[in-house]
């Protein structure tokens, strides 16, 4: 089954998402409804006192939460595909896959550290 692996998703980031790019967001594991994404520390995202600024939490989420869709998308399209393929397998999508299931497969991590 096709799905979005880690390097693919980093690609897409260095030519989709040029702000994550450029703070160096990328991507260490990727799963249909799933993603684990890395903010390496900065001193410019501190805030005084020395906390991560609400808005490069957010750009990370933001980014996390495109490259679950992104899974997920790709992951739908396989088994459509593979529905086209097999009619018992079309029929147990058509019995299985309902929203709440996927969005029960959601995951996300995201980090921000010093590594």
């Amino acid at each position: 089954m096709s799905k979005l692996t880690s390097t693919v998703f980093n690609n897409l980031i260095s030519e989709g998402l040029p702000w994550a790019a450029e703070l160096g967001v990328y991507a260490e594991h990727m799963g249909a409804g799933e993603a684990r994404l890395r903010l390496p520390y900065q001193d410019s995202s501190l805030r005084p006192g020395g906390t991560i600024s609400g808005p490069h939490m957010m750009l990370l989420a933001d980014a996390c939460m495109y490259a679950v869709v992104m899974s997920l998308i790709l992951y739908l399209i396989t088994l459509m595909h593979l529905s086209k393929e097999s009619k018992s397998i079309y029929s147990h999508l058509q019995q299985s896959i309902k929203v709440p299931q996927i969005a029960n497969r959601i995951k996300i991590k995201l980090l921000i550290s010093k590594n």
